[in-house]
């Protein structure tokens, strides 16, 4: 029993310890990439936001008003990539356990999206994930898949048609060769061609930069009446 005593406190120090030094840490990654990305944006003659910070000229910020972080983003920097206008977007988000609900930890979803037309959304992405979500498991279109099992990728539509004039097996196949069988989806919808910044969970100039000149590439793919 007096073992406990002892031992008890100890756990409890320690892991306070763990957690001030988690939050200093997180804080001065943070800091540091905010420096970077200021000077990206400075280099890209590009315009940064934060929340409450004004919006930029276009963009789809799929969880707006929604949850414990209602913003549209925490962080922003709009710039022009070639010819093509670019937004990056990074917001915060409470990390899941196992059974699917919210933990005290923080994780970050960072985006970037380019223009694109107006049009039916058009989901492509791993199989996998497609079967999670019951509305895109009802809108997947068998014929276009690349791909078996695990390594599948398909497409998903609520209008089939739509999609059936927008993608193609070779489609799917360029980005199954240029990204691999697993990668974060690639949607189109609200006039934005966008995905998640790759590789990271937090934006940077390498994932900003990369990220943009794939959808920019696969704008070039898609039909002309996409663009």
């Amino acid at each position: 029993m007096t073992a406990l005593y002892v031992v008890i406190p100890l756990l409890v120090a320690g892991a306070v310890v763990v957690l001030v030094a988690t939050a200093r840490s997180r804080r001065k990654e943070t800091a540091d990439l905010l420096v970077e990305r200021a000077e990206f944006a400075r280099n890209a003659g590009g315009i940064e936001y934060s929340n409450g910070s004004g919006r930029p000229s276009f963009g789809y910020f799929p969880t707006e008003g929604r949850g414990e972080f209602p913003q549209p983003f925490d962080y922003a920097v709009e710039f022009v990539r070639g010819s093509t206008p670019v937004v990056a977007f990074e917001k915060r988000a409470r990390k899941q356990s196992p059974g699917g609900t919210n933990t005290s930890a923080l994780t970050y979803e960072s985006v970037v999206e380019v223009p694109a037309a107006r049009c039916p959304r058009l989901w492509i992405g791993p199989e996998l994930l497609a079967v999670q979500n019951l509305e895109l498991r009802s809108q997947i279109v068998p014929e276009l898949a690349v791909g078996r099992q695990h390594r599948k990728l398909v497409v998903a539509s609520p209008d089939a048609d739509f999609a059936r004039s927008a993608v193609s097996r070779e489609t799917l196949q360029w980005l199954a060769d240029r990204l691999g069988s697993w990668f974060r989806p690639v949607v189109l919808e609200h006039g934005t061609l966008r995905t998640n910044a790759r590789p990271g969970d937090r934006l940077t100039t390498a994932n900003i930069l990369s990220t943009a000149d794939l959808l920019i590439e696969l704008l070039e793919v898609l039909p002309q009446h996409l663009r």
